[in-house]
């Protein structure tokens, strides 16, 4: 899952209803209510960046995750 709420005791759990693949990254496409942020919002995991909140498609928010800079740069060795 992407996002997680627990509300009044139920878990809510949006999911990623469709993936564009490329050489080095990933276009998330999440089906939600809930805003995610403003486009080129920086998406973190383990507090490093992976990628940025990208202009929505389809009526949904679109995530763009990856990429070569966020692949081999910050803690990353260049190259791996």
């Amino acid at each position: 899952f992407i996002v997680s709420q627990e509300v009044e005791g139920v878990d809510l759990v949006t999911v990623v209803t469709e993936g564009i693949f490329s050489y080095c990254g990933v276009k998330v496409k999440i089906d939600t209510d809930r805003h995610l942020g403003p486009e080129t919002a920086i998406v973190r995991a383990a507090g490093e960046a992976i990628g940025h909140v990208t202009t929505g498609e389809y009526g949904s928010q679109m995530l763009s995750l990856g990429g070569v800079h966020h692949l081999t740069g910050g803690s990353k060795a260049e190259g791996r």
